[in-house]
């Protein structure tokens, strides 16, 4: 709160001016991290923290700033996600969200890079191939050697 003094005729008046700090957007990105693998899903997601009634509505630009993405088959925009299946090189770059509060006039953005990794993602074999391992059972992980992959 910050108080102000405003001299005049009379005297002195008080005056308090409250000065909110706008609520920005936070982008998540699932899977967590900071690379995306060559061929994986990605998914962002656009909120805003707020304790206002009025709802927020969320618009996706991508690269270049107030250039709306268009609708298209592969990555699809829903409201405040984003998402990409199969992420090639092409899908690296800037995203922004921007997010809208038409009722109280306000509107935020934030940026997101997007990072699309050629190398593979780290994984592991299990021998055998199972999904269930009971007690006492012997098995295998193994890291797949990065040099000679087949």
């Amino acid at each position: 709160m910050i108080v102000v003094f405003v001299s005049s005729l009379l005297g002195v008046a008080a005056f308090s001016l409250h000065v909110a700090a706008a609520e920005e957007p936070i982008v998540s990105m699932w899977p967590p991290g900071s690379n995306v693998y060559f061929g994986e899903c990605v998914l962002l997601k656009c909120t805003v923290d707020s304790n206002s009634t009025f709802a927020w509505t969320y618009r996706w630009y991508r690269n270049i700033e107030n250039t709306a993405l268009t609708l298209n088959l592969r990555p699809l925009v829903s409201g405040d996600s984003y998402s990409i299946t199969a992420v090639t090189r092409e899908d690296a770059g800037d995203y922004w969200c921007r997010a809208e509060q038409r009722e109280s006039n306000i509107t935020t953005e934030v940026k997101v890079v997007l990072h699309v990794s050629d190398q593979l993602p780290p994984s592991l074999t299990l021998t055998p191939n199972s999904r269930q391992i009971f007690s006492m059972e012997h098995f295998t992980l193994q890291c797949p050697d990065s040099v000679n992959t087949s």
